[in-house]
């Protein structure tokens, strides 16, 4: 790993109820953490928790129509399915014979569509970049959605997403710069607003109505600069209400990006089934089926446990959109959260970053970087776990056991997500 940059603050955050700590055990040193090198760009960055975003937690919302859940019969039993009573007309061949087959069939209706199937994609808050690649006065520019994206700073320092082409002659204004707080087309000098209105034309001729750029909706948070895809989001970034009041924290970058779509990656989370025996946590109370609570935009789950190395843990986490890995909770008693949210630079490329945060009273700093830089190496070698499989996999669900009945309906959950690309005239 490398240091590219480092800040560390204390940000606040609303604190209420929620989970309490597990027992804890006697403390292990932070050292015995070992990671293979060069596996995480990481840097430091300053945050501000916002109380704009409220009511993301899950006990909060109000769903009318909660996805319809799957039933054993429907979910488990693939080898009975209709798929095989078709395939053994077709090819002749008796059901038990068949049993190589069904997996193949069971791909087909399982999984989701790739991102970028018929030009759409999960309407979902997708990290474009991070904070410190935009500063004031620069324009900035990003592959996103198999498009192109600039990424500016208002005169307020708010970070905009807008769409890269100049709609006078297609010039990429990633290429231009930043005048009066506007951006400036290198082609004919055309001036673009924060909003993405043309406001000017280099000939002084008037401006057209329909000049103007598509602006995504945009928030920072947790180092990175998030734009959804849509006009309108349709949830807000999760935050974390049960947290500490000053926190600091540590953000990093994988140094490539994955061969996946983000939802392949996010299946991890409701794979009970990996997380016992890649990750090596043991469920004091069994799969947490029962537990996991769904909306139409993220499923949370909450769970005790203990980790390979005997670390007491109680979590809660989830996923948030199609892309957006969180969790809240605490290892042998002390509080820590992480977010793992999940770039789409172009279809089955995910660009994926990672913010640990821990709380930071100032009664002992040093202890708490300690903790903190303990965290961060904790989750990065979680991912080492999963990254090597995600590289080289196919992912193709095919027939599922009893311990898959989260997974099974996250499938779902995902082939139910919507999906949109009212940008796609503008980006590509």
């Amino acid at each position: 790993m490398r240091l590219l940059s480092s800040c560390v603050s204390s940000t606040p955050a609303d604190a209420k109820g929620g989970l309490s700590p597990p027992r804890r055990a006697p403390p292990r040193p932070f050292s015995a953490i070992t990671l293979p090198p060069g596996a995480f760009r990481i840097h430091h960055h300053q945050l501000a928790q916002r109380s704009a975003f409220r009511n993301i937690y899950l006990h909060d919302l109000r769903i009318p129509h909660p996805i319809r859940p799957y039933s054993d019969e429907s979910l488990l039993t693939r080898p009975k399915s209709r798929h095989i009573h078709n395939a053994a007309r077709h090819t002749g061949l008796q059901e038990n014979d068949l049993t190589q087959v069904a997996p193949r069939f069971a791909a087909r209706s399982l999984a989701p569509q790739p991102e970028g199937t018929d030009g759409l994609f999960s309407q979902t808050w997708f990290p474009v970049c991070r904070s410190d690649e935009v500063v004031a006065g620069q324009v900035q520019g990003f592959d996103f959605l198999g498009g192109r994206v600039i990424v500016i700073r208002d005169d307020d320092g708010q970070a905009r997403v807008l769409s890269a082409y100049c709609p006078h002659m297609g010039a990429d204004l990633c290429t231009g710069e930043m005048i009066d707080g506007t951006v400036r087309c290198p082609f004919h000098f055309w001036r673009y607003d924060a909003d993405g209105r043309c406001i000017a034309t280099g000939s002084g001729d008037p401006t057209p109505p329909t000049a103007r750029l598509f602006a995504f909706p945009t928030a920072e948070r947790y180092g990175c600069i998030f734009a959804f895809n849509g006009e309108t989001p349709l949830f807000d970034i999760p935050d974390f209400p049960d947290a500490p009041k000053k926190l600091i924290w540590k953000t990093g970058e994988y140094d490539r990006e994955m061969p996946a779509d983000p939802w392949v990656i996010c299946c991890n989370t409701p794979d009970m089934q990996h997380i016992q025996v890649v990750h090596g946590i043991s469920f004091d109370n069994g799969m947490p089926h029962d537990r996991v609570e769904w909306t139409p935009h993220s499923m949370v789950y909450e769970f005790d446990g203990t980790m390979r190395d005997g670390s007491a843990i109680r979590f809660r986490v989830g996923i948030f959109g199609a892309n957006i890995y969180w969790q809240d909770g605490y290892i042998d008693g002390r509080w820590f959260g992480f977010v793992a949210p999940m770039g789409l630079p172009r279809p089955g490329n995910s660009r994926l970053f990672f913010t640990v945060g821990v709380e930071d009273d100032g009664s002992d700093p040093p202890a708490a970087r300690e903790f903190l830089d303990a965290m961060y190496a904790l989750e990065v070698h979680v991912a080492t776990e999963d990254l090597p499989i995600i590289e080289h996999a196919r992912f193709k669900p095919g027939t599922l056991t009893r311990s898959d009945q989260t997974l099974a309906r996250f499938l779902q959950y995902l082939r139910d997500y919507p999906r949109a690309h009212p940008s796609a005239a503008f980006i590509s």
